[in-house]
């Protein structure tokens, strides 16, 4: 049985790795673990209850980096899936840089959270008894 198991595993080749590109949707999104005690107070006013709820999403922190050789403020938000989320990005961006202003952050940069991470986040900073989850 594993020398037929050795035989079904593919080495690792470029052919390889563009198919886990191509069919893992998820293969450049880094996981992010949160929980609730840790939430940066920074953002938690960043987004509405009703936006955090409606889009899936979590404002995450800042955080400093390189971007095409320069440096860049990054403002990290946190998806439960970030494929099917995709097309919310622009319009969270706007809603971020209408709230803190143009020029406070450079780049979004998109991770993926837990499910039991952001029900945890939800229910303890954004859940409000005539908003229940």
């Amino acid at each position: 049985m594993n020398e037929e198991m050795s035989r079904l595993s593919l080495p690792d080749s470029p052919f390889v790795e563009y198919l886990k590109k191509v069919f893992n949707p998820l293969h450049n999104v880094a996981r992010y673990s949160l929980k609730a005690e840790f939430y940066p107070s920074t953002t938690q006013t960043l987004f509405s209850p009703e936006v955090i709820q409606t889009y899936q999403v979590l404002p995450l922190g800042f955080k400093k980096g390189f971007f095409r050789f320069r440096r860049c403020q990054f403002l990290n938000i946190g998806f439960v899936d970030p494929p099917s989320q995709k097309a919310y990005i622009p319009e969270l961006e706007r809603l971020a840089r209408l709230r803190l202003g143009a020029h406070a952050f450079d780049r979004l940069k998109i991770f993926r959270i837990s499910s039991e991470d952001y029900l945890g986040v939800v229910k303890k900073f954004y859940a409000s008894k005539g908003n229940q989850l």
